[in-house]
């Protein structure tokens, strides 16, 4: 009887200590997996700088052709909004008006308004 019980103690034993080691390797996998989790992040912020700054070229590039072939309608939309002559717009069409506007704005040569626009007060 007390031989069976201390096989029972010691099986009991050696699945505690089996447990703990099994505990440490979990540990360890998981200080492991954590560590590759971050250096994979890291690597994927590299590309993604470099895809941004590749992205960023292009667009340079894409805006300086832009600027180098404005025409005289870009020209009069910047007057008409300098002299706040809105007639101007009328004699070039709308979708001429339109697209010129898409050009300003991607050149950077007109903002768009950032803020909520003042409704009329209806009683």
């Amino acid at each position: 009887m007390i031989y069976f019980e201390a096989l029972l103690c010691g099986n009991t034993l050696l699945k505690q200590r089996s447990i703990q080691y099994a505990m440490t390797d979990l540990e360890e996998y998981e200080k492991e997996y954590l560590k590759r989790h971050e250096n994979q992040k890291k690597e994927n912020d590299k590309g993604q700088t470099i895809k941004k700054a590749e992205g960023e070229k292009k667009e340079k590039k894409e805006v300086s052709k832009l600027l180098k072939n404005l025409d005289h309608a870009d020209y009069t939309l910047l007057e008409s909004q300098r002299t706040t002559n809105i007639l101007l717009n009328f004699q070039l069409g709308f979708e001429k008006v339109l697209d010129s506007w898409k050009k300003l704005y991607r050149c950077g040569l007109v903002k768009k308004l950032e803020r909520k626009l003042k409704g009329m007060k209806v009683d």
